[in-house]
């Protein structure tokens, strides 16, 4: 009888050990904070997981057209304005290059810093603003609309990009190519590949009508015969996703954009005049300085 007793006492007692254990364990769970891992913190419930959020940033994005004087960023002269524009804080870093515009004694250091300003702008969607300052910026200097450093030239190209006008985005894509030679530096190369994915935007029964025009222009025509000889073997006109470029919320992600994306023919994307041919009224290179657009409202 003692012995049944004393076994039963037995199993209570280890019974109670494991219930202890038990509570004790799952108390410890509960508390448990989420733990790290790359950068980002996980949830452990068994609920549905919460979205992340990066403890560090991955860094800015850049847009084709951020071809910038890098020694003056070094010497600290944008230092707080790049700071800025790198934190993602778009409109705070233009009003921040608008000082040194505006206020700056050195020349040199308000051109970077137009040019500073106006690429940020483009990345807020601003082109026509864009083209204003600019032809404000020349007209107090006494200069022509087109005369322009390469860097402001190539923002000018892309500004038209985004309004629609693939004929004046050529002319300033070309202009920019020509200031600096067609080689030496990235700018030349990023005319050359934004230049190209415009022409292959170009509508088969547009094309031979818009090559010809542009034949004589040294950037443009040879992207036109290029394209021509991509379509021989079967290539189409290709749709290029332009429009993040010109969104704030694309420099504030993690992950940079393709800018060119092939749409089929039959797609809503594909069939967008306003990025999908050449106006009817292109003239080509051999009178480039009439499509440049610091001219008519913008003069």
């Amino acid at each position: 009888m003692d012995r049944v007793l004393s076994s039963t006492r037995l199993k209570t007692y280890s019974i109670s050990v494991l219930l202890l254990s038990a509570v004790l364990l799952c108390s410890a769970c509960s508390s448990q904070r989420p733990r790290e891992r790359y950068g980002r913190q996980e949830s452990l419930g068994s609920g549905p997981s919460t979205s992340f959020v990066p403890a560090i940033a991955a860094g800015p994005l850049y847009a084709p057209w951020d071809l910038w004087a890098a020694d003056l960023s070094t010497q600290g002269n944008f230092k707080q304005a790049d700071q800025l524009l790198a934190s993602g804080q778009l409109e705070a870093a233009a009003r921040a290059y608008r000082d040194f515009v505006e206020q700056d004694p050195s020349e040199r250091i308000r051109e970077d810093a137009l040019v500073r300003r106006t690429t940020t702008l483009l990345k807020l969607g601003k082109a026509a603003q864009v083209m204003r300052e600019v032809s404000d910026f020349q007209k107090a200097r006494g200069r022509a609309g087109s005369d322009l450093s390469p860097e402001q030239a190539l923002i000018i190209g892309f500004s038209y990009v985004h309004l629609g006008n693939i004929e004046q985005a050529l002319a300033w894509f070309s202009l920019a190519y020509r200031q600096t030679g067609g080689g030496g530096s990235a700018l030349p190369k990023v005319a050359e590949r934004y230049g190209e994915q415009l022409v292959q935007r170009t509508p088969e029964n547009e094309f031979e009508a818009a090559a010809n025009k542009w034949q004589g222009d040294a950037l443009v025509g040879m992207l036109f015969s290029r394209e021509r000889a991509r379509r021989k073997i079967g290539g189409r006109p290709l749709y290029a996703d332009d429009a993040k470029w010109f969104s704030a919320a694309t420099y504030q992600g993690n992950t940079n954009l393709a800018f060119a994306d092939p749409a089929p023919a039959d797609s809503a994307a594909y069939r967008r005049p306003e990025v999908g041919s050449l106006p009817s009224a292109i003239h080509g290179a051999a009178v480039v300085g009439v499509l440049l657009p610091l001219t008519g409202q913008y003069a």
